[in-house]
């Protein structure tokens, strides 16, 4: 797999629970999503993908996959904000997340571009 499953380190599964939080906002709604019975967000594990395709349980696997790219996409900002404290007129970007072509190693890079500044490049419909 690689690194399809990225994290599992303690403070990335508090960031991973924390997020699934903030995205479905109570147990309840996380175990009916899930197919699961979890009574405390402690308890609540990701899935590696091959027991998500073993289980059928894919949500586990794509959420667990979605919070991680929060987590690049967080660090990927604080590291513009330090460069904008430098030169407040940087323009800052990547080449590349590192991963092949699977469908399983992409990125949400929305979430890194949150306003002009984070762009490397601006779109010009006449270029």
């Amino acid at each position: 797999l690689g690194n399809s499953d990225i994290c599992w380190s303690p403070t990335c599964l508090t960031y991973f629970r924390d997020y699934l939080s903030r995205t479905y906002g109570d147990l309840d709604a996380l175990n009916q999503e899930w197919g699961t019975a979890y009574k405390r967000w402690v308890q609540v594990m990701p899935l590696e993908l091959a027991e998500a395709r073993a289980s059928g349980q894919y949500a586990r696997w794509a959420d667990h996959r979605a919070s991680m790219d929060s987590v690049w996409a967080d660090n990927f900002r604080q590291g513009g904000k330090f460069i904008h404290e430098l030169d407040p007129g940087a323009r800052f970007g990547f080449e590349s997340h590192g991963g092949g072509e699977e469908w399983y190693l992409g990125f949400d890079y929305t979430k890194c571009f949150l306003d002009d500044k984070e762009a490397p490049y601006r779109y010009s419909a006449t270029n």
